[in-house]
């Protein structure tokens, strides 16, 4: 099965998922070096749009729209159980943690442009 991350609905073209992926691991990467995160910024582009494997996303794209799929927490989820926060945060202090986690997000919401980041209450850090 080809697994589809975006169908142009006026022309018919399409992009496949592995193409997406990695053509965003590579521009996530380049935008995290600037603050020396690349591999941080790799593993962001290659997760980020994981639920656009999902059975539900695949039929949105090819019935070309309708109710929003959510195809942007599968990665996130994804990506802490398989790696675990440490080994995606690996530090030697708190305040260093906090800078990636910080640099990750921007990159998922700046570089990648298509993640919608779930609203959390904020927790008090004493920073």
């Amino acid at each position: 099965m080809k697994y589809l991350a975006h169908r142009n609905q006026e022309d018919g073209r399409e992009q496949l998922m592995v193409d997406h992926l990695w053509g965003m691991s590579k521009k996530a990467e380049k935008f995290a070096k600037v603050f020396g995160e690349q591999e941080v910024g790799q593993l962001m582009g290659l997760y980020h749009d994981v639920g656009k494997y999902s059975r539900e996303f695949q039929e949105y794209l090819l019935q070309g729209g309708g109710k929003k799929v959510d195809h942007s927490t599968a990665g996130a989820l994804e990506l802490v159980m398989k790696k675990g926060i440490a080994g995606i945060l690996v530090s030697t202090s708190l305040q260093e943690c906090y800078q990636r986690i910080i640099g990750a997000m921007i990159i998922a919401s700046v570089s990648v442009g298509d993640i919608t980041l779930p609203s959390y209450p904020l927790v008090e850090t004493g920073l």
